[in-house]
């Protein structure tokens, strides 16, 4: 469980790097192109992040 005060991204620092093995570790699954351009990691990145804010603000 997050401490009120703590943020979701505190507690995953490694969102960019977690979200790029992820989504080349997908493309490979499904034999498609190997790398994904990196507008397309911050948009996702984007994604967690309005995600996460949104939990947080839940949360409180």
């Amino acid at each position: 469980m997050m401490a009120p005060n703590e943020r979701a991204e505190e507690r995953i620092p490694a969102i960019p790097e977690l979200t790029r093995n992820y989504l080349n570790q997908s493309k490979l699954l499904k034999g498609s192109e190997t790398s994904i351009r990196d507008e397309q990691i911050q948009e996702f990145i984007k994604s967690i992040r309005l995600v996460a804010e949104i939990g947080n603000k839940l949360g409180t």
